[in-house]
């Protein structure tokens, strides 16, 4: 199966085409093969050059590198999470071995940022969880007693805040947490790809048919090539089971998000001139929406197991017109062609 890219995502289409893209042309060697040019791919190639500068590193990717996931995504990076299962009165201990690993994580990226002088348009704004309906207040006010306990800085809004903070009527409860971050996730993986060490050499369009194990080494089939590597490292999140990995541990989860033009200054005024912020849902998998940096909105509001590979034009556009619904009832000033 070969991947495709519909090229048509907004975050990626803020970036300037990349040049010297490269794809494999021969046989190679390595001792580490990387499968994957996302952010994990990308992370752990860096690592792996940490270790030892002398590590002939391979990542491969089936299409162009960050342009998977990691470049499309909304955009968020989260110190808590609401929909967890957790409770205050049951597993309260693994909830936060949960959020010390979000923190691990913040930490790596800020880390990443400082070290490379990265414009990711990071915004250290916070993050609110919010529902259209008040009976959700209650899953709220559950989840503002685990953060008490955790001592997360945290406030629950009513319909008129929400209004004030975020423009629009749509939302009647809602709770604002102090840590969330607010980032463009392919300024941040476009990034992570120009700051590669020397000794990492990066494939892209180069699909991997096959791969096994033969006298401690592996042997990895590549469009109408070969790599033989020490080890090999699988980073594609949902594809690993299309490569005989995990097969019954994972699935792909397609979810389709729309990014509207710059709001006019006059439309800018119509929702209050608000700073920018992200919402994400009080309810699995409900719609995750926020304001940018350059007065744009993105929403999120579909979500289906099945991989995006399979989903073809006319179902893409089925989706934008609920993503435009979506926009309508929160900002309904707005003009009806805000998403194009």
């Amino acid at each position: 199966m070969k991947l495709k890219n519909d090229k048509s995502c907004g975050w990626i289409n803020d970036l300037p085409k990349r040049i010297n893209i490269k794809t494999i042309a021969k046989d190679e060697n390595c001792d580490f093969l990387i499968i994957g040019a996302g952010y994990t791919g990308l992370s752990a190639a860096r690592q792996l050059s940490k270790i030892n500068s002398d590590f002939k590193i391979i990542i491969i990717d089936a299409q162009l590198a960050g342009e998977g996931a990691s470049g499309r995504n909304s955009g968020y990076l989260v110190d808590t999470t609401l929909n967890d299962s957790y409770s205050f009165k049951r597993d309260i201990e693994a909830y936060k071995k949960k959020i010390n690993i979000y923190d691990l994580g913040i930490k790596s990226v800020k880390r990443f940022i400082k070290d490379y002088q990265v414009d990711c348009d990071f915004n250290e704004t916070g993050k609110y969880f919010a529902s259209s309906l008040l009976k959700d207040s209650k899953k709220l006010n559950n989840f503002k007693k685990i953060l008490d306990e955790l001592n997360f800085d945290n406030k629950i809004l009513n319909k008129e805040e929400l209004k004030k903070r975020l423009g629009t009527n749509f939302y009647k409860t809602g709770i604002y947490t102090k840590g969330g971050i607010l980032l463009h996730p392919a300024k941040l993986v476009r990034s992570m790809i120009d700051v590669l060490p020397k000794n990492i050499t990066l494939l892209e369009n180069s699909f991997l048919d096959s791969w096994r194990k033969i006298n401690n080494k592996i042997e990895a089939r590549i469009n109408d090539f070969r790599i033989i590597s020490n080890k090999i490292i699988f980073c594609s999140n949902a594809f690993l089971n299309t490569m005989n990995v995990k097969n019954r541990f994972n699935f792909p989860l397609t979810l389709t998000a729309s990014l509207t033009r710059e709001l006019t200054e006059k439309e800018y005024e119509t929702i209050g001139k608000p700073k920018e912020w992200g919402v994400l849902p009080v309810r699995p998998m409900g719609a995750t929406i926020r304001l940018t940096k350059d007065k744009r909105i993105l929403i999120r509001n579909t979500s289906e197991y099945t991989n995006p590979n399979f989903m073809d034009n006319e179902t893409l556009k089925k989706r934008i017109l609920l993503h435009k619904i979506g926009i309508k009832k929160r900002f309904p000033s707005l003009p009806d062609n805000i998403i194009r």
